[in-house]
């Protein structure tokens, strides 16, 4: 069985995405990774939004916001082997440097996020949107 792939398919635009269980988001970035779906990051994206930073197709408008933060049970503080497995995890998904941040620093914030600007995440080699 083939399946098809639009030639041009509609990009996926992230203007306001709170987040939320990561279940969720690893079944929506597995989605755009399989279908080639370009990802337009041009606002806010927080929390579990910033797992689509490890797909090939997204890029970020200098104005999009992204937030991030440790792994938690609604806020709740994990062991510290689940803190570190699932810090792990969220990591592999970032591409570098901000792989190494992340691990560094933006995952012991758990109750307020680290937010990153757009216009950083392109200096640091994130493509920028070229049609926004």
């Amino acid at each position: 069985m083939r399946y098809l792939i639009p030639a041009q398919m509609a990009p996926m635009r992230i203007t306001l995405d709170r987040g939320g269980e990561l279940p969720t988001y690893m079944r929506k970035v597995e989605q755009a990774r399989m279908t080639g779906q370009p990802i337009q990051i041009a606002g806010q994206c927080m929390s579990a939004c910033t797992l689509f930073l490890g797909t090939d197709n997204v890029c970020v408008t200098r104005s999009a916001r992204l937030g991030f933060h440790g792994p938690s049970n609604r806020g709740v503080a994990l062991s510290p082997v689940l803190f570190e497995l699932w810090s792990q995890y969220m990591a592999d998904h970032y591409p570098e440097p901000i792989r190494t941040w992340y691990l560094q620093e933006a995952r012991h914030s758990i109750g307020p996020m680290a937010f990153v600007s757009g216009r950083e995440l392109i200096r640091l080699g994130i493509p920028e949107c070229t049609t926004a």
